[in-house]
């Protein structure tokens, strides 16, 4: 079975003009919603707090907002990871009292609200000095990591085709952090 007849034959240099054209397009929308949304970063890179909770009965979101209220958390987000409406992430700016200070005012709110009808499951909290060095070293070595591979791939091929080649790194590695803002999911160390 043939996917691809041997005897195809595609203008790609005929096309030039519109592809450069819609690449230029592109990456100009790129530029744009980089600077406007940016990067969604995670946990690891923000300076905040997160805590995952399971209930044993469902709940929603706008409930467990409704019982947080009071303890004044900034940029609170939930986010239910259960298909049941039982399991809920937490996240929030973390205060400057510690992270066992701020569990222990979180779960008298929601004790307060639901009883005992819970249980954490995790709490994980990560300073904004530790998060704004990560940050830096990771973009650091995003760039270290790009320019090694460029190098390789200048000396690799030939010249007339190298600088395409790096033309082309350097393109995708600017795509591939548009959809990673694109689709809002954040962006963390973890595998």
């Amino acid at each position: 079975m043939e996917l691809i007849p041997h005897d195809i034959t595609l203008d790609f240099v005929g096309k030039r003009h519109f592809f450069l054209a819609l690449s230029t397009v592109i990456n100009a929308a790129a530029v744009v919603l980089m600077l406007t949304w940016g990067l969604n970063y995670g946990l690891d890179f923000t300076g905040s707090t997160l805590v995952e909770i399971r209930f044993q009965q469902p709940t929603t979101s706008s409930v467990i907002r409704n019982g947080l209220q009071e303890q004044g958390l900034e940029d609170l987000t939930i986010q239910d990871i259960g298909r049941d409406g039982r399991m809920f992430l937490l996240r929030f700016q973390r205060r400057e009292e510690g992270v066992g200070e701020t569990w222990h005012a979180v779960q008298a709110a929601l004790a307060s609200s639901f009883g005992e009808s819970f249980e954490l499951l995790r709490a994980e909290s990560v300073g904004s000095r530790v998060s704004g060095d990560l940050r830096r070293k990771a973009l650091w070595a995003v760039a270290f990591a790009t320019l090694l591979m460029g190098v390789y791939i200048a000396v690799r091929f030939a010249p007339r085709f190298a600088f395409g080649a790096v033309i082309a790194l350097i393109h995708m590695s600017w795509l591939s952090s548009v959809c990673s803002c694109l689709s809002r999911c954040p962006s963390t160390c973890r595998c």
